[in-house]
């Protein structure tokens, strides 16, 4: 959550991130691993499933479209 805090445009926060990696885990993209904590409630540790990084493929393709589609009809705006 602190790296994406990070990044320019996002503004995320736990409230923001986990209810959706909840989600993710429940729909099996993601494997959930509990350790626990000297200092707190217990960790959890995400990483994608098989199942999470086809579907982080198929996204990102979406994405990728989507992100060409509009920078077309930006530049034909400008022009």
């Amino acid at each position: 959550v602190e790296r994406l805090r990070d990044l320019d445009g996002l503004a995320l926060t736990e409230s923001t991130v986990y209810p959706v990696l909840t989600r993710l885990a429940r729909d099996g993209a993601l494997a959930v691993r509990l350790e626990p904590s000297p200092t707190g409630p217990t960790r959890r540790y995400y990483r994608l499933t098989p199942e999470g990084q086809a579907r982080l493929s198929q996204m990102a393709a979406s994405f990728k479209t989507v992100c060409q589609s509009i920078t077309h009809l930006l530049e034909r705006t400008q022009s």
